[in-house]
């Protein structure tokens, strides 16, 4: 588990790093937290990042000339990808689970691929969420810090949507953040649908 003031520390580090420039968008709860700089109060088990897929070469080799590069935890090296296709990869970072997800933009629409490993969730699974009419404009942007300097992430009204399909305790809290924030209406009213009737498959043996 991460607190989130360590959690930030990273998470800035890693969206700063030269050689990763334009390559990596922040995701999850953490987020209305980072853009607020108010502190959740609360562990965070891991790291979330998205990536377009085109730049996951780039963040391997980083990740490779860094030190944090671990074949078992690449989408890559699962038993059940037996096309070894890339559904992303995870590295441990200042003792934080850090998650790197690739998504496409095609037909219209965005598809997010992500894994499980059985060392973390129980079982190996290659996952392919598709969400319909999504523009990579409103799935992505990058915000300005209370701070000074720029946040490559999700946008708010996808992580608003996301949470909203979730009943665990966290996301509430996490959702009553996000709606202190600056949001813009439109967008939402895009995004929702497309978040909400996202279609998800898997591959797992």
């Amino acid at each position: 588990m991460g607190n989130f003031l360590h959690l930030r520390q990273t998470a800035l580090r890693l969206l700063n790093q030269p050689e990763l420039s334009g390559s990596l968008y922040l995701a999850g709860g953490v987020l209305p937290w980072i853009l607020s700089r108010e502190d959740s109060q609360r562990d965070h088990g891991d790291l979330d990042l998205v990536v377009e897929a085109g730049d996951l070469p780039a963040v391997r080799r980083y990740l490779c000339a860094a030190g944090y590069y671990r074949p078992e935890l690449d989408s890559r090296s699962l038993p059940c990808n037996r096309k070894q296709e890339d559904y992303g990869l995870e590295a441990v970072i200042n003792g934080i689970p850090v998650n790197f997800a690739p998504f496409t933009v095609e037909n219209g629409g965005i598809s997010q691929r992500n894994f499980a490993l059985v060392s973390l969730t129980g079982f190996d699974a290659l996952l392919l969420s598709r969400m319909e009419h999504l523009s990579k404009s409103d799935y992505v942007t990058t915000y300005p810090l209370p701070d000074g300097g720029f946040l490559p992430a999700l946008t708010l009204e996808v992580v608003r949507a996301t949470k909203e399909c979730s009943d665990r305790e966290k996301d509430h809290w996490d959702l009553l953040q996000l709606r202190s924030l600056p949001s813009d209406p439109e967008r939402y009213l895009r995004v929702r649908p497309a978040v909400h009737q996202m279609q998800i498959s898997y591959i797992a043996d």
